[in-house]
């Protein structure tokens, strides 16, 4: 009931359907499955995520955070599983950002659940190779990764980087005012870049750099 409030909602109804739902999230473990719950309630249909696609991704994203914290491996291919679904629908975009800070906050918890998430980012970006997101997306699980230590992860984020001839655009980008945004942007969203976001993000482009070199 709180998750459809939460969705079905047109006006302002404070944090009320909101905590209720994090609540939910927050006292349940594995046994429970209301990650699996507030999973189902989320809009299979196009139509139904465009008409409130903030509340859609957002909660998706409280399940993802959610599985992370219960090391609920079901529950987080779920997770991907459906934003898969909706970047292979007309919500390309958000359902690629979701990925990019699931996959950057999976670094702090366990490498094996970003590796996933990471797969399914590059196959969500594989037609869309050129949109900022995508090359965005990578630059925040590399520096999340690197802020915890987490290499594999973050060569392989760089790796895709290079092979997506990228580098150039990601360099572009590592400007001191991007970076503070895209710090900014992981600290509203729940994503994660270590202590020191935007060293980590140079990190990464340097990494980037690097590789290209080896290639």
């Amino acid at each position: 009931m709180a998750v459809r409030a939460r969705l079905d909602t047109t006006v302002d109804l404070g944090e009320i359907p909101e905590s209720a739902v994090e609540s939910m999230l927050r006292i349940s473990g594995r046994a429970e499955g209301t990650g699996f719950l507030v999973l189902a309630e989320l809009p299979s249909a196009t139509s139904g995520v465009q008409a409130r696609p903030f509340r859609v991704f957002g909660l998706a994203r409280r399940v993802g955070f959610h599985a992370l914290e219960r090391g609920d491996v079901a529950l987080w291919k779920s997770v991907l599983a459906r934003l898969d679904s909706y970047a292979g629908e007309n919500e390309t975009l958000e359902a690629v950002r979701t990925s990019a800070i699931l996959a950057s906050t999976a670094c702090r918890f366990d490498v094996r659940f970003a590796k996933r998430a990471l797969l399914h980012f590059v196959d969500q970006t594989k037609e869309h190779q050129n949109q900022a997101a995508s090359v965005l997306g990578l630059w925040h699980v590399g520096g999340a990764a690197l802020a915890v230590g987490a290499m594999s992860v973050a060569v392989s984020a760089a790796r895709v980087v290079v092979e997506r001839n990228q580098v150039d655009l990601l360099s572009a980008l590592s400007i001191p005012e991007n970076l503070e945004t895209e710090k900014l942007k992981a600290d509203v969203m729940g994503g994660y870049l270590g202590d020191d976001g935007a060293s980590a993000l140079r990190s990464f482009v340097s990494m980037a750099q690097s590789l290209r070199l080896a290639f």
